[in-house]
């Protein structure tokens, strides 16, 4: 793992994180879900005024879903198989499992169509 600077993100372009009981819920732009595919990763900081960061981050795993809190950082790994193709998919969940005791789902943010 790289060192992760504590900066904001484009407002335009969020990663959003919902966390809710046992659950983590995670939504990723098209771009985010791009980069992912491409990359591997998509790391994101939520700076706090003390100058410490939570750092959240979906990075390509090998087969099981895993879900990890250590040093701050929250990294979920989702199976290579499940982020083929979803970049170019309609599908905007593209996974909804469990990791030990934690339920998790992770989402495409989808532009809404409006009428």
């Amino acid at each position: 793992m790289h060192p992760i600077q504590c900066v904001r993100r484009s407002e335009q372009d969020p990663v959003k994180l919902r966390l809710h009981g046992d659950s983590l819920r995670i939504r990723l732009s098209a771009a985010d879900v791009s980069t992912l595919t491409t990359s591997g990763e998509v790391v994101c900081a939520l700076p706090f005024s003390n100058d410490k960061c939570l750092i959240y981050r979906v990075l390509i795993g090998k087969e099981n879903l895993e879900a990890a809190f250590e040093a701050g950082a929250i990294t979920v790994r989702i199976p290579k198989l499940a982020v083929q193709g979803w970049d170019k998919s309609k599908n905007a969940t593209l996974w909804n499992g469990t990791a030990g005791k934690i339920r998790v789902l992770i989402e495409m943010d989808l532009p809404c169509r409006h009428t």
